[in-house]
């Protein structure tokens, strides 16, 4: 299996990702996308990727099989839909949305086309979770009747800065919200152990 991976946004988050994509065996092309032209070719030289998009749009036009979401949260959503209406399977970092009803609408569109749609929920893989979920499998727990888990967004390590550029004058707007529109850090960390949902 050889898969064609489109990465639309390439900031500070991507560089997570981006290795990552480029290492994976099943993946035989990785193509870098965002409207920044500067960072397309500090990304071009630093993870030696040299296949570029300048907008989501023409993304969408190429045969890439799937579209990794790593922007703004408010984009999410949109862009998500925009990739899957164009026949693209879709990894997106959370949150999925910021508005009910472009996260209905997001359920709807990947019914609708019968693409894959997966939200990049990063907790999941934390060494903590993976070893609550391996000895929850093995019994060690017994029978879980209450669970509490906790995420801390560190904003002391390079957030802020990464906040006032997304959100320019007004990035307080976009900052945050409740609860800061990341609850599934948290709550994943219980679901993924115990299976409930």
């Amino acid at each position: 299996m050889a898969l064609k991976i489109g990465i639309v946004g390439v900031g500070s988050f991507a560089q997570s990702f981006i290795p990552l994509f480029k290492a994976h065996p099943f993946v035989n092309q990785v193509i870098l996308c965002d409207l920044d032209a500067d960072k397309l070719r500090e990304n071009v030289e630093k993870h030696d990727i040299p296949d570029t998009c300048p907008s989501l749009d023409e993304l969408c036009e190429t045969d890439v099989d799937a579209v990794a979401v790593i922007t703004q949260n408010w984009l999410h959503a949109p862009q998500a839909i925009q990739a899957l209406e164009a026949g693209k399977h879709v990894y997106s970092a959370v949150p999925a949305g910021i508005e009910i009803d472009e996260i209905t609408r997001l359920v709807k569109t990947v019914e609708k086309t019968g693409m894959l749609y997966m939200l990049g929920e990063t907790s999941y893989y934390y060494p903590a979770v993976i070893y609550c979920r391996q000895r929850f499998q093995e019994g060690a727990f017994g029978q879980i009747t209450y669970a509490e888990a906790e995420y801390y967004h560190d904003w002391d390590h390079g957030l802020y800065d990464v906040m006032k550029w997304r959100g320019g004058a007004n990035w307080k707007k976009t900052a945050g919200g409740p609860p800061m529109h990341y609850p599934t850090h948290s709550t994943s960390q219980v679901i993924s152990v115990t299976g409930a949902h």
